[in-house]
């Protein structure tokens, strides 16, 4: 039996209009939260865009997402990944996360490694620059979220992260095939 809507209650087309406004203008803001990066961010996309001319202009955007994602990977894991795992974590064709991998090798943020036990096999690692890089990545992204969940009372934060992770939650079992982490190894 549906639930019945309280007469002052938006409607569910009004919301998805209400929730579509206001990521619009969370995209809007995006190029000034970008304007605060720290300096070592700044250099690191200044030198993707450097050392590859003729990739696309956005290009340095994604390459350092994939670092992101990637380095946080690897530094929660006690040995380096095969490109095979790094293909499946990043939900990606094999071909793509070795392109990836390249341009963060060219750049100095992860090395190859042989495996020890299979000399066909490749392994990644991040390299002492790419660990500086994600430290003040991760340093940046809590410093604004510190910032953030500032202007909310105790009760407002734990609310909003009880929303975010039920959101989380349904976006993984909506798409059970994504690489993101399970909701359960959420904290």
């Amino acid at each position: 039996m549906p639930k019945k809507r309280i007469a002052s209650e938006p409607s569910l087309p009004t919301q998805v209009q209400q929730m579509r406004a206001h990521w619009e203008v969370l995209m809007q803001l995006q190029p000034r939260l970008q304007a605060t990066l720290p300096t070592a961010l700044a250099q690191a996309r200044e030198k993707l865009r450097r050392d590859n001319p003729t990739a696309p202009p956005e290009s340095e955007k994604v390459v350092l997402f994939a670092f992101y994602r990637l380095a946080a990977l690897l530094r929660a894991r006690s040995e380096p990944m095969t490109m095979r795992e790094v293909s499946q974590v990043l939900d990606m064709p094999l071909s793509s996360a070795t392109r990836w991998v390249d341009t963060l090798v060219q750049n100095g943020f992860i090395e190859r490694l042989p495996d020890p036990q299979d000399r066909r096999v490749v392994r990644i690692t991040l390299t002492a620059m790419g660990k500086t890089l994600h430290e003040t990545a991760v340093e940046f992204f809590d410093r604004g979220i510190a910032e953030f969940l500032s202007h909310f009372d105790a009760s407002e934060r734990a609310q909003l992260l009880t929303l975010l992770a039920k959101s989380v939650r349904i976006l993984s079992e909506l798409h059970p095939h994504s690489s993101a982490r399970s909701y359960s190894e959420l904290p």
